[in-house]
């Protein structure tokens, strides 16, 4: 899909998608637990929640869908061999490789093309250290033997998906467990989102500095449980302009992205100066800093961003060449990040690249340059249906605001 935008300024309110990364998390916590789990989730569904949905029926799981909630029912008994397609939700392929290696004898887990390029190499050598035999370092995946209970060791450098995937799995292993992180965590807030699924599950986890102790068994159903607004996915409507406002946000999140807001204030509060933002527990919001920081009058650093490489594209990369396809002063630095707040942006044609948040930035940045009037021209986005990955409704909302789009 290509989509032709002539930017506006943009006013109004809307209800913030749900949240993805907890939806993902709740699904696996239902489809591990003793009874059935009725999540309740307004919105449309964006992929990765989707894919959530499919891993849980490949254990075995019913799924009912309705209006604003999905019923998840375990299995009373998890198959031996499971097939997994988990699309392109890096989330839920590193959570289920441990999950279903403790759930099942044999499984086999593959994903789209650009799911396959990510890495998994860490997380696959701990599970071999630990009872599975797993041909290959990368999708698609076929595990054989089951995960046992144990010590385990996992980093954080390259995804802190492979702490929250052995914090899954090692929770409905019977026995007692321990997860050591052997180096500082970024994106430590994800972490805290896996733990706190767990333990709204009845999960008996203990947290000692940088170890995890877990007494394993089977999770217990709360019977209902809420999804709160997505911070992650709100943060590329809140760039888009200051009058834009979203109901359903939970200030006390334990999302991080929450702190989209201060930082929204700051970039827009510059006056020929600099700032510098650690974006290491903070990488989705990384694109779209970096959008709205194109048209400031100041500069930027964005700092901690190693981890973009690995995403849904080289986010880095992906990054630098649509913003300065746009006009915008932006460079590549040892650190990071830097972004010059230029005088103008202009139209351009961009590639989506595939990324969900490089659709989002391109938007942000043409609207946010648009409302200080510095943007000329239309904006097309080549492949913007990738927006489906985490926020189906993106275009739609921004309608809603007073955005201008139209199909190719």
């Amino acid at each position: 899909m290509d989509i032709r935008i002539v930017p506006r300024v943009l006013r109004g309110c809307v209800k913030a998608p749900p949240s993805k990364s907890q939806a993902v998390r709740l699904i696996i916590c239902a489809a591990l637990a003793d009874l059935p789990t009725r999540i309740n989730i307004c919105g449309d569904l964006s992929d990765d929640i989707k894919a959530a949905l499919d891993a849980a029926a490949a254990l075995g799981c019913g799924i009912i869908e309705a209006d604003c909630y999905v019923l998840i029912s375990p299995p009373v008994e998890y198959p031996k061999k499971a097939d997994i397609f988990c699309r392109e939700s890096g989330a839920v392929s590193r959570f289920m490789l441990p999950v279903a290696a403790a759930l099942c004898d044999e499984v086999l887990i593959d994903g789209d093309a650009g799911l396959r390029a990510r890495p998994m190499g860490e997380l696959i050598s701990e599970m071999e250290r630990r009872g599975c035999s797993i041909d290959g370092d990368s999708l698609p995946l076929r595990i054989k033997g089951r995960l046992r209970p144990g010590e385990y060791i996992s980093g954080g450098k390259i995804s802190s998906q492979y702490a929250s995937g052995l914090l899954l799995a090692l929770s409905v292993l019977a026995g007692e467990s321990v997860l050591t992180l052997n180096d500082s965590l970024e994106n430590s807030g994800y972490i805290a989102m896996t733990v706190e699924a767990l333990r709204l599950f009845g999960a008996d986890i203990e947290i000692r500095v940088q170890r995890f102790y877990i007494n394993g068994g089977r999770l217990i159903s709360p019977g209902s449980v809420d999804i709160e607004g997505d911070w992650s996915g709100a943060a590329y409507l809140l760039g888009c302009g200051r009058g834009v406002e979203l109901t359903g946000l939970n200030p006390e999140s334990s999302q991080k992205d929450k702190e989209i807001v201060p930082l929204l204030s700051k970039i827009r509060a510059l006056r020929d100066g600099e700032i510098y933002i650690d974006c290491g527990n903070i990488p989705d919001l990384a694109p779209v800093l970096a959008a709205v920081a194109a048209s400031c009058r100041g500069v930027v650093r964005l700092y901690n961003i190693k981890r973009l490489r690995f995403k849904e594209s080289d986010r880095i990369k992906a990054i630098c060449e649509t913003l300065s396809a746009l006009g915008a002063d932006i460079s590549i630095s040892e650190e990071g990040l830097v972004i010059c707040g230029a005088d103008k942006l202009h139209g351009a044609v961009v590639s989506s690249f595939g990324d969900h948040r490089i659709v989002m930035a391109a938007v942000v940045s043409a609207s946010a340059a648009a409302e200080t009037g510095k943007f000329d021209g239309e904006l097309i986005i080549r492949g913007a249906e990738a927006v489906n990955k985490s926020y189906p409704g993106f275009f739609t909302d921004y309608k809603s605001l007073g955005g201008e789009i139209y199909g190719l």
